[in-house]
């Protein structure tokens, strides 16, 4: 009998995310993603994330924006989770550079026809060698599919949120923290500030490879769940 193993996706991504990655799962593992609905603040998000989840303790995977939402899951459910997987996320609040930044974007992507993400903009994310082929053509198609709206309300549920590293403290499970050395979006340094505030933490980082890992190492990504759910 396989074990559900749920799966909470990134900004601006949906299931096609993790294509590439739950082919190379483990066969006991039966992945499951979780949807969100045209939220604009994270309370109804992590409302999501519980509807979709079994009563016992489950095994949670978040993808950036995906993780934040799962430590701050795990937190307030301690006893609904039981082994985390965070990859390419962070659980600080956003500076008051970021801040500006992000709330700048946001009234221009109001007032504005939106065309989809850029390629200047996609350069962002991913590593120079992934910038053109089925990486970046997975991530228009994400783009294209969730649109403007779902832009604009995932940028306003995300953008004004707590730092979570005190809290993270309080959790007693085994956590895996997941970076990329060529991210720009979540530096090394972000990775292991995040591991350091955990109980039973370890961290794994994947070369060439920019912040979308799922899409642009997945092979390499599943590999490391695996590992890290068959010894824990």
């Amino acid at each position: 009998m396989t074990q559900p193993l749920y799966f909470v996706p990134g900004f601006m991504c949906n299931a096609q995310l993790w294509q590439d990655v739950w082919p190379k799962l483990s066969a006991q593992f039966s992945p499951v993603h979780i949807d969100f609905a045209l939220h604009r603040t994270m309370p109804p998000m992590l409302d999501d994330i519980k509807q979709t989840l079994d009563l016992d303790p489950v095994d949670l995977v978040g993808f950036s924006m995906g993780g934040y939402l799962s430590l701050r899951y795990a937190i307030d459910h301690p006893s609904a989770v039981k082994r985390l997987v965070l990859i390419g996320a962070t659980g600080h609040a956003l500076s008051n550079e970021e801040q500006t930044l992000r709330d700048k974007i946001l009234n221009y992507v109001k007032s504005n026809h939106y065309n989809g993400i850029t390629r200047q903009r996609m350069s962002k994310f991913v590593h120079p060698n992934n910038l053109d082929g089925s990486v970046g053509d997975t991530i228009r198609e994400m783009d294209k599919t969730l649109g403007k709206e779902t832009l604009i309300a995932q940028m306003e549920s995300s953008s004004h949120r707590p730092s979570l590293l005190e809290q993270a403290k309080t959790l007693d499970i085994p956590v895996l923290v997941i970076g990329a050395e060529q991210d720009q979006l979540v530096e090394r340094d972000e990775i292991f500030r995040l591991a350091e505030h955990f109980n039973h933490a370890q961290v794994k980082m994947i070369d060439n490879c920019g912040h979308m890992s799922p899409l642009e190492a997945p092979t390499q990504l599943a590999q490391i769940i695996n590992s890290f759910l068959n010894n824990h």
